[in-house]
């Protein structure tokens, strides 16, 4: 049990410190798949301790995020 409230706790922090960050983005899941089958060139950038999925934007530096299970 401690492991498991241990991890969600290094998840809700790191979520907390992308949120944060100035070109990172929380998207929803629909906005996410927009992303994911547009015509600009974006690059997957997952991030595993997050628990999200990631589509950076080279151009902009822009990171799009959206949380694993809000993809379902």
């Amino acid at each position: 049990m401690h492991s498991d409230t241990e991890s969600w706790r290094q998840t809700e922090r790191r979520r907390i410190a992308l949120r944060q960050r100035q070109l990172c983005r929380f998207v929803s899941p629909e906005e996410y798949r927009e992303l994911l089958v547009s015509r600009h060139p974006l690059e997957r950038q997952d991030d595993v301790v997050a628990e999200t999925r990631g589509l950076f934007d080279r151009d902009t530096n822009e990171l799009f995020l959206v949380a694993e299970e809000e993809l379902g």
